[in-house]
């Protein structure tokens, strides 16, 4: 038997025949916990100081029970993460947790009906997830809810009760302005981590929450590149050694790990509604929820981790622009 959670309490949601309909209309805001758990690496091999391989299915199993039973209450995916969603299904059918499930659609450019894809795209995530409904649908490639067609065939899923919310992946200020202009947007997911505050700057998340807007903030850790020695980074990252230096003497300094450090600072914002954290293994899940049950950091302690990332180049803050 699961244990209880420890982070929050909620209450399971299948219809009468044991399948999870999602939380619709709206998406269920109320349900979501300070942390979501990002599946990427439990489908695919992903980050710079991550394995080669995918862990196996029975120890990704077991990395989503240690994170519904630490109070986790949503999970991130995407059609784009190989075979994340199909262990995210395989999961809750023998017995797993009814987390809110947030997918993603990919990049539709290339299609001739970007409609039609959408809708594929839609249907193989519910399959594999198990779902008659999904809570959250995002765009990766956020230029795709500037096409009407798209845009409309959201609406509609949301309307027929098959969708929650929609709404889009950015990585700039710029692409987040144009989504908000989307009629229906309700989602947005944005990095933010201690070296990247670009966003959190900008006046991003007001404008989010002015609009009541869901933000989830991903790259809490830089994929890792917060916990790397500062003395053997790649050369393309060699411009963050000083910040990761300070970083770690501010960590003694306070007593706290770094881990503390970087989801204390992103949950200090209460525009924030959820930090999407992943983990290769379930020790580096659990050092995560340990993170995010400590006592909150001090004023004087966020204004200075706020300024860790002054002065870093666009290159070393978004992984899209890191060497393949």
């Amino acid at each position: 038997m699961r244990e209880e959670p420890d982070l929050v309490e909620v209450s399971n949601n299948p219809d009468a025949n044991g399948t999870a309909v999602g939380l619709t209309p709206g998406f269920p805001r109320d349900r979501l916990s300070p942390l979501t758990l990002g599946t990427v690496q439990l489908g695919m091999p992903y980050g710079i100081t991550g394995p080669a391989e995918t862990p196996p299915e029975s120890e990704a199993a077991a990395m989503m029970d240690a994170a519904w039973c630490g109070g986790i209450r949503c999970f991130d995916s995407a059609r784009a993460y190989g075979a994340a969603e199909a262990r995210i299904g395989a999961w809750r059918a023998a017995g797993g947790g009814w987390p809110v499930l947030v997918s993603k659609f990919p990049d539709l450019s290339s299609d001739a009906d970007p409609a039609a894809a959408l809708v594929r795209h839609f249907e193989c995530s519910r399959a594999a997830l198990g779902v008659t409904a999904l809570d959250g649908y995002l765009a990766h490639r956020a230029a795709d809810l500037r096409r009407p067609d798209v845009v409309r065939t959201l609406g509609e899923l949301v309307a027929a009760g098959r969708l929650g919310a929609f709404g889009a992946s950015v990585y700039s200020a710029e692409q987040l302005d144009r989504a908000l202009d989307v009629e229906g947007v309700a989602l947005i997911q944005l990095p933010a981590s201690l070296l990247d505050t670009r966003l959190l700057c900008s006046g991003a998340l007001e404008r989010c929450r002015a609009r009541g807007v869901v933000v989830f903030t991903r790259s809490a850790f830089l994929q890792g590149v917060l916990f790397m020695d500062p003395d053997t980074l790649p050369g393309h990252l060699r411009a963050a050694a000083p910040a990761l230096r300070r970083l770690r003497a501010l960590a003694a300094e306070a007593g706290r790990d770094i881990a503390t450090l970087a989801l204390g600072f992103l949950r200090a914002r209460a525009e924030i509604d959820s930090v999407v954290v992943g983990a290769y293994t379930r020790t580096q899940l659990e050092g995560s929820l340990a993170a995010a049950r400590a006592a909150p950091l001090e004023p004087t302690l966020l204004e200075r981790l706020s300024r860790l990332g002054e002065g870093l180049p666009d290159n070393v803050l978004d992984p899209s622009q890191w060497p393949v």
